[in-house]
């Protein structure tokens, strides 16, 4: 069909349609993501993992921030826990940071950054949307529950990269203190328990 991308039989070649599927670019770079972290999502890697040119990615995403929005917002789209009835923000909250730091942990070393990256906002966006509305559930202003999305956000984010052993970092840094995971686990409960406690007592009313 004129529509489709023709294959040869080893599925090595292909001719790209002008259509070429977003989602499957996406399930294209998340492979990319997992086998050689965030480094290894580049345009051109993949075109390379669909087989076609360059050209039908940009003709979906118009560069590498494009793809990245998606990505995130595809690797995180099942972070956030289901409300339960009556539940305070507070532990909604703890919830959505511990279902957060879960799937963080699923990426290879430094793909946690993909949340971070300047041109991933939607990814940040999605993932804590139903956190957002908890908050806003609880009686917190939309100004406070961006500021705590943010921060348990960026605490999670920083205490699971804290517990990635990267090699090459104990070659440029050999006395560097590196943290185990048991010792990232008890840092990340410990955190988490005092920043709660700290923005619950900001907002007691909202509390519940």
């Amino acid at each position: 069909m004129s529509s489709m991308r023709s294959r040869t039989l080893d599925g090595m070649a292909k001719t790209a349609p002008f259509t070429l599927d977003a989602a499957e670019i996406v399930d294209a770079a998340a492979g990319l993501l997992y086998e050689q972290g965030l480094a290894g999502v580049t345009m051109r890697s993949v075109a390379a993992r669909l087989g076609v040119s360059s050209m039908p990615i940009y003709n979906r995403f118009a560069n590498k921030n494009a793809l990245l929005d998606a990505l995130a917002e595809h690797v995180f789209s099942d972070v956030a826990p289901t409300p339960q009835a009556g539940e305070a923000w507070p532990r909604y909250a703890a919830r959505w940071a511990r279902s957060l730091r879960a799937k963080l942990r699923t990426l290879p070393d430094g793909a946690p950054g993909l949340l971070t990256l300047s041109g991933s906002r939607e990814g940040f966006t999605a993932a804590s949307r139903p956190l957002m509305a908890a908050l806003q559930a609880g009686g917190l202003t939309v100004t406070d529950g961006v500021r705590i999305c943010r921060m348990l956000t960026w605490t999670t984010i920083a205490i699971t990269l804290m517990g990635c052993r990267n090699e090459s970092d104990d070659e440029l840094h050999p006395h560097a203190n590196h943290i185990t995971a048991d010792e990232a686990d008890e840092l990340f409960d410990l955190q988490l328990r005092l920043l709660l406690q700290g923005l619950a007592g900001e907002h007691p009313a909202a509390a519940g």
